[in-house]
């Protein structure tokens, strides 16, 4: 019986040992991760190069300045959706983005172009827009070239917006 219960004992001692010694890597382990993401996010993975392609009518500053994307910024915490919309709005001729992250240190922003189709001419402004619909470019001058569609003073159109009709 004294031997059963030594076994036993020492079988409990074995237990308590293994549950102490998976407690103690699970927070070494825990605290090894922490420590990982906190230094990707602050430390590691910080922007030092900013490529541009694809623009022919927009400057690679213009383009990097609009993005509000700047050195030492972190590749992860850029979100690259608000960035896409940015441009494309502030920056008209811009179709679309693609932005990809290029680890360590780099991000590359390639953009596509628009070209002007139409010729929105209302009584006091005229208005260039692409093939989809969105307002390029204000013109106090009817330019060459375009298609032209005469609208009613009272439309709104701003550039970098769709060509919005008030129908009422």
């Amino acid at each position: 019986e004294r031997e059963a219960a030594i076994r036993k004992a020492k079988k409990g001692k074995i237990r308590r040992k293994r549950k102490q010694l998976v407690a103690i890597f699970s927070i070494a382990f825990t605290i090894c991760l922490a420590t990982l993401v906190t230094l990707s996010l602050t430390v590691w993975f910080n922007v030092e190069t900013i490529n541009v392609k694809g623009s022919k009518l927009y400057s690679a500053e213009q383009i990097i300045s609009t993005a509000d994307v700047e050195k030492g910024d972190n590749l992860f915490l850029i979100s690259t959706s608000v960035i896409s919309e940015r441009l494309q709005k502030q920056l008209p001729f811009i179709t679309s983005v693609e932005i990809k992250r290029r680890l360590p240190d780099s991000i590359e922003i390639s953009v596509k172009e628009t070209t002007e189709k139409i010729c929105v001419i209302s009584e006091e402004k005229c208005f260039s827009a692409d093939a989809s619909g969105k307002i390029l470019a204000e013109y106090d001058e009817v330019p060459e070239g375009l298609i032209k569609i005469l609208v009613a003073d009272d439309t709104k159109m701003q550039p970098g917006e769709k060509i919005s009709f008030n129908t009422q």
